[in-house]
């Protein structure tokens, strides 16, 4: 959390109060060993004390590493 409490707060005394900063997070990785809700609603939270004045929440990452749920197909691109 260092690095992008660091990151938040340099954009945030550069930008004013009155100018919307926020933060984009995963919500949830679907990777062996990414984040999962749980920590990513820490963090949320975090950035919310910090005075973030929106958390975008997308989920997901690397497809190739994605772990696939029962009866799903999991599909791999094939590179040329």
């Amino acid at each position: 959390m260092k690095l992008p409490i660091e990151v938040y707060q340099a954009v945030r005394n550069l930008a004013g109060e009155s100018f919307p900063v926020g933060v984009r997070i995963n919500g949830e990785d679907f990777v062996a060993e990414g984040n999962t809700l749980a920590q990513s609603t820490v963090i949320a939270r975090r950035f919310s004390q910090l005075g973030a004045d929106y958390i975008s929440v997308s989920a997901g990452s690397r497809f190739e590493d994605a772990l696939p749920h029962p009866r799903e197909v999991l599909l791999i691109p094939c590179p040329l």
